[in-house]
């Protein structure tokens, strides 16, 4: 309950293909890889980006 509103990285991310900060609650959240590592995307053309480059 006190992470969320004292820490922004608990809150916030980077899209790893805008680069931009992003909400968490507002992100598109996927696994990035068999160690279940997450990623946040702005929007679907991200994560879409994202996924085939690789």
């Amino acid at each position: 309950k006190l992470r969320i509103p004292q820490e922004e990285n608990a809150r916030m991310a980077y899209d790893p293909i805008s680069h931009q900060l992003i909400d968490k609650a507002t992100a598109i959240i996927a696994i990035s890889d068999k160690n279940d590592n997450v990623v946040y995307f702005e929007n679907k053309a991200n994560y879409k980006a994202f996924f085939n480059k690789k």
